[in-house]
């Protein structure tokens, strides 16, 4: 089976919805690790397009965790900022409270990320699987341990180029993951985020960020 791997979407419609339609029939199933949710202005609209997707299995991600609780639980980031802003309009809390811990597929456990870690290529950390994890916004292959770490980098947050959507395909058949990466215009986000007044600290966020 060919699944589609997404991960960090945060509440990008546009980087979303230009992924489903530029791999629409490629795959046979998504595998969603987590934080659909906050930063973009589109968190509702994230859930709800996954939720007609009907094949998909859909991860928890510490952003999701935040929304479910009402509250965010690390003070002082720019994404507690953006949290302010985001949930009081979210209407999904009903959807996302079925997301999944983990999801473990051929001896691989897919799951938002470890010890609640940003982990990157380098990163050293003691792992007895392999793993397919977000979190980090970085689209990588790291060796460890023994085992293989896959990251498909973040559809609608890519930290190291923002614009640019970073996913992966995973074939259950070969055990074999390829990574994909497409160019949208994150101008689109920019545009929304001033049109419903978002902080300048979150305009900035994304307009200072580096572009392929």
């Amino acid at each position: 089976m060919i699944y589609l791997i997404l991960s960090d979407i945060h509440g990008n419609l546009p980087a979303l919805e230009a992924v489903l339609k530029k791999e629409k029939g490629n795959y046979e199933e998504i595998i969603n690790l987590g934080d659909v949710v906050n930063y973009g202005p589109w968190s509702s609209e994230c859930v709800q397009l996954l939720d007609t997707i009907p094949r998909i299995i859909n991860m928890t991600g510490n952003h999701e965790e935040y929304f479910i609780a009402g509250a965010y639980s690390d003070p002082g980031k720019v994404s507690e900022l953006f949290f302010r802003v985001n949930f009081p309009a979210f209407t999904e809390r009903a959807t996302i409270k079925n997301y999944r811990g983990n999801f473990i597929l051929n001896g691989i456990n897919f799951v938002h990320t470890i010890n609640d870690e940003n982990i990157f290529a380098d990163t050293v950390v003691k792992i007895d699987s392999d793993l397919c994890i977000g979190h980090s916004h970085r689209q990588y292959k790291n060796e460890l341990n023994g085992f293989t770490i896959i990251n498909p980098g973040s559809v609608g947050q890519n930290r190291q180029f923002i614009n640019i959507i970073s996913y992966a395909f995973y074939n259950s058949e070969e055990n074999r993951f390829y990574f994909k990466q497409i160019e949208y215009n994150v101008d689109a986000v920019i545009k929304e985020m001033e049109s419903r007044k978002f902080p300048a600290a979150c305009i900035n966020y994304y307009k200072e960020k580096n572009r392929a």
